[in-house]
């Protein structure tokens, strides 16, 4: 199962606030197997019974398609689906396998260095 210490409950993607439910109950309710996003009503979606794998990828995903959202709300998804699939393993493979450089690159966008 997915670590829920420190899960986030809402996320600023583009000009927009989101809302994060983990909640597998409510991610099936969408009709969605691991997470979804509901655009409306800015909220992503995620399932709260999953690996630590793959919530940072399915995460990742729904984040994709909300920025994807936030940037062209009344978007064509022709695409989308590939492009986000594809990004959001790309970006979770980057992170793991360079948490020194995840690490460093968060202090900067904070302030810290």
């Amino acid at each position: 199962m997915s670590e829920q210490l420190n899960r986030p409950e809402r996320v600023k993607i583009g000009p927009l606030w989101f809302d994060v439910v983990w909640d597998t109950a409510a991610a099936a309710d969408i009709g969605k197997r691991w997470g979804g996003l509901n655009a409306h009503h800015q909220t992503l979606f995620v399932q709260d019974d999953l690996t630590a794998e793959r919530t940072a990828s399915v995460f990742m995903h729904e984040v994709l398609h909300a920025l994807f959202c936030s940037i062209q709300p009344q978007r064509e998804q022709h695409g989308e689906e590939e492009a986000v699939y594809y990004g959001s393993y790309a970006v979770v493979q980057f992170w793991q396998d360079n948490p020194e450089a995840f690490e460093w690159w968060c202090g900067l966008v904070k302030g810290d260095q």
